[in-house]
């Protein structure tokens, strides 16, 4: 996980997409994920290959949990950020046919770019925000 997530890592990962969607406009957003795209190796550098990462891992966030004390709560509204690090790595190290082994600065760019664009999903969208549990915006 990269440094700057290390004090998030006990936070719920919805908490630093709404930190995210009330300190930053949209087109900062869009900004950073395209900053963070020139850290990718060559072979994650097709926006349809990091399109269906993020399809489908917030497809994966939006499950509900099945057992224990947080049963039936989606998974994207109590998951913590070190826990869908993991996560995420896993699911590409599982799901991704690589010409290479990932290397951690595309790992940490492909999992900052999905974050970040969750965010953007979840500024226009008050049916996700509502999923998560957090407000949108300054106002709410």
């Amino acid at each position: 996980m990269h440094k700057s997530f290390k004090k998030d890592a006990k936070r719920r990962f919805a908490d630093v997409v709404q930190d995210i969607i009330k300190m930053t406009s949209k087109e900062e957003i869009i900004m950073f994920i395209q900053s963070q795209a020139l850290n990718l190796d060559p072979q994650f550098k097709d926006q349809n290959l990091i399109q269906q990462i993020n399809d489908y891992e917030l497809q994966m966030l939006q499950t509900p949990i099945i057992v224990g004390k947080d049963k039936g709560k989606p998974i994207i509204s109590v998951i913590k950020l070190e826990q869908h690090y993991k996560g995420f790595k896993a699911t590409l190290a599982k799901n991704l046919k690589l010409k290479r082994k990932m290397d951690k600065k595309s790992l940490d760019a492909l999992f900052t770019i999905h974050l970040h664009d969750i965010a953007i999903i979840a500024s226009g969208n008050k049916k996700l925000r509502k999923l998560m549990n957090i407000k949108g915006g300054i106002f709410g």
